[in-house]
């Protein structure tokens, strides 16, 4: 770290702070404390007007290594800025909640029933710690809070209850008249230690200064100079008050904890999203929080919470991800974040893998825009499904690794596509990511209905949620499909798919041990995290999440390897029907004009006679269905003609304006046609026939 303090006058003025309360330069260089510069300071982070320089703190762990987190003592141009006194203990911007453990007392041997004191700044903690107690310091009353009044975790680290320690508070002395809301701050810490670890902290008063001082009140290191080491002893263990936790407090504090849903008639917990009945809520899980009223007499704050008329209350559960926790009185949200927090790193194993990865730059970038929307916003629903093919050892597995990490297990759901055959969705219909790991080719009739299930999850704003239990409901859909597969050939689609995004794989890497160790190995330690850092600033300002699937080759050898074969024949009529019509093993094919029953007959090389292609054969019909669906215009206007060797019926027009008959009417068009006269004379059949 650079700016230490090089001006004499200004080092010595921050020695001389220090050694006024009682610290002389043996403690100082205990403490590891340094004289820093402002310079010094805004490289960690802390940037206050008028800021010249300060005495910087090390924060460490119980057995003395350096967290990496620090607090200063700020010293200022001017006494007042901005019209007020300007802070004087900071920590970083960002930092919160960090607690000070001075390391004057020896941690690693704390003596049972010990008293902890609690100060409110790392100084006044180094002081106790001076006079032989065990004492942890805090940036300010509310230091010991991560923000909106929740405990620091690093109070977990001092076993409480194990060692029966005992909490003691020394705030100001103008802790118990003038300011309220020190005495607040108090009150929600003793109440946030007895809901955590079971203790209950006490409060020593400091002594008001004498008339003659400068001030109207001081703190702990301010009573050490002027008193001495053995006053200041004597205060330390004198009797502490009882601090009066309200019923409002202990409320409040669980209103941080807990919420009641009515549409299941469930106590929920915050931050771990378990439901328990009232019942249970009150007498077992939370029968242990209890509270001395005025008289002494002990309730239990579970039951009173129920009947609060401010307890949290809210309608439903939702799962909305990158929304609150919980919206007052509308939902409790089950999302409760990512699985990893995003760190900036070294992604070259990952882009390495990306370059080498799929077959074109289509697929890349797809695959790059897939992914860094839905991760830049939470709860985006993609109209596409991500779909990537290719052999085992290409990285299907290892991108699915990778976004488990990310995405975080409990917004992940892997299943088999045989989940979407049947009723119950509630594993999958309430998740961020639904994965199906080498997906194998379904049958036909399977393939479509679970092709239909998988297009409602796609396409569909809103699902139905049905679990095993419980009464379905319509649900916010904000799941995205991620499918891999050895194979094409998962579902039977046709060219105007617009859902599914088929990317193949290189296969360059397939079976490579040790290039596919490292990663997952990488993976499990900074890699998830380094990756969701890369992606969250990919720029994916181009790509829209509702745009159509794009027709990658491998998409397209899907449809050909999928489709019916009257599909795929049918697709050629439009295509070129002249060159389907002469290519066929029937000759001499005349016209333009055709029912699906002729169709049908040169589908099959007529090798079924027209007698037995009536209009009501399943080929008949498979044949007139496909040409509907490949938009074959239909002479007409569609509507029926009667000719004289047919019954009215439609015809298909393959060629020229389907409005418009040649040669002056469509009986003269269609009764011109030789081919299907001399079937018709081949099969002997009668003219009235319908065919």
């Amino acid at each position: 770290m650079t700016g230490f303090v090089t001006d004499v006058v200004q080092f010595q003025h921050y020695q001389t702070y220090l050694k006024d309360r009682g610290l002389d330069d043996i403690t100082i260089e205990r403490l590891d404390l340094r004289m820093v510069g402002a310079s010094a300071l805004h490289e960690i982070n802390i940037s206050q007007a008028g800021l010249v320089g300060g005495i910087l703190w090390t924060l460490r762990y119980l057995d003395g290594r350096p967290t990496g987190e620090y607090g200063a003592r700020c010293f200022y141009s001017n006494e007042v800025i901005a019209g007020k006194a300007p802070a004087k203990f900071v920590t970083p911007k960002g930092q919160s909640g960090m607690l000070y453990y001075s390391p004057l007392a020896n941690w690693s041997n704390i003596p049972k029933r010990s008293r902890i004191i609690l100060c409110e700044s790392y100084l006044k903690a180094d002081i106790a710690a001076l006079c032989g107690y065990y004492a942890i310091g805090m940036s300010g009353v509310w230091g010991w809070s991560k923000g909106q009044k929740v405990l620091s975790t690093r109070f977990a680290e001092l076993p409480w209850k194990a060692l029966e320690l005992e909490p003691v508070i020394s705030f100001d002395s103008n802790v118990c008249e003038e300011r309220e809301d020190l005495m607040m701050a108090a009150q929600y810490l003793t109440t946030q230690l007895e809901i955590k670890h079971g203790v209950t902290p006490s409060l020593l008063p400091l002594p008001k200064p004498a008339e003659d001082y400068k001030s109207n009140d001081w703190g702990l290191d301010d009573y050490y100079a002027s008193h001495g080491i053995q006053a200041t002893q004597d205060y330390l263990s004198s009797v502490p008050q009882h601090i009066i936790t309200t019923r409002n407090t202990h409320l409040n504090a669980l209103n941080e904890e807990v919420v009641y849903v009515r549409e299941v008639a469930k106590v929920v917990e915050l931050e771990t999203g378990v439901q328990m009945s009232p019942g249970i809520f009150k007498e077992a899980t939370y029968v242990n929080r209890v509270r001395w009223d005025e008289e002494g007499v002990p309730r239990k704050i579970a039951k009173e919470w129920m009947e609060w008329t401010e307890r949290n209350d809210v309608s439903e559960i939702v799962y909305h991800p990158g929304d609150a926790r919980v919206k007052i009185p509308d939902w409790f949200n089950a999302w409760d974040g990512m699985g990893v927090d995003p760190i900036e790193g070294d992604v070259t194993l990952f882009l390495d893998w990306l370059n080498d990865a799929f077959v074109g730059d289509v697929e890349k970038h797809f695959f790059l825009n897939w992914w860094s929307y839905q991760l830049q916003n939470p709860g985006a629903k993609m109209s596409t499904a991500l779909v990537m093919v290719g052999p085992s050892g290409t990285g299907k597995g290892w991108v699915s690794e990778i976004m488990s990490h990310i995405f975080g297990g409990r917004n992940v759901a892997k299943v088999d596509l045989s989940v979407f055959e049947e009723r119950f969705n509630g594993d999958y219909a309430q998740r961020q990511l639904v994965t199906v790991e080498e997906a194998s080719q379904l049958n036909t009739a399977a393939s479509s209905k679970v092709y239909n299930k998988v297009k409602d999850l796609i396409t569909n704003p809103e699902i139905r949620m049905e679990a095993k239990g419980m009464d379905a409901k319509m649900v916010r859909n904000v799941g995205n499909l991620f499918l891999s597969a050895n194979k094409l050939g998962i579902f039977k689609i046709d060219e105007y798919d617009r859902r599914l995004a088929i990317l193949e794989m290189t296969g360059n890497h397939a079976s490579v041990g040790e290039y596919w160790t490292a990663r997952f190995d990488w993976i499990q330690d900074q890699g998830a995290a380094a990756i969701y850092h890369y992606l969250l600033n990919y720029d994916c300002s181009n790509f829209s999440p509702k745009a159509d699937a794009p027709m990658t080759q491998a998409k397209q050898d899907m449809v050909d390897m999928t489709a019916d074969p009257i599909d795929s024949w049918c697709r050629g009529l439009i295509s070129n029907p002249e060159q389907l019509l002469s290519d066929s093993s029937l000759k001499d094919i005349d016209g333009r004009l055709f029912t699906p029953t002729e169709l049908a007959y040169i589908f099959n090389d007529g090798r079924t006679p027209l007698s037995e292609l009536t209009g009501n054969s399943g080929k008949v019909r498979a044949m007139a269905t496909a040409l509907r669906e490949h938009k074959v215009p239909m002479a007409n206007s569609g509507k029926r003609l009667k000719c004289d060797d047919y019954q009215a019926t439609s015809y298909f027009c393959l060629t020229g304006d389907p409005s418009t008959p040649r040669g002056g009417s469509w009986k003269r068009e269609i009764d011109s046609r030789q081919f299907f006269k001399l079937v018709k004379e081949s099969e002997g059949k009668n003219p009235q026939s319908k065919y």
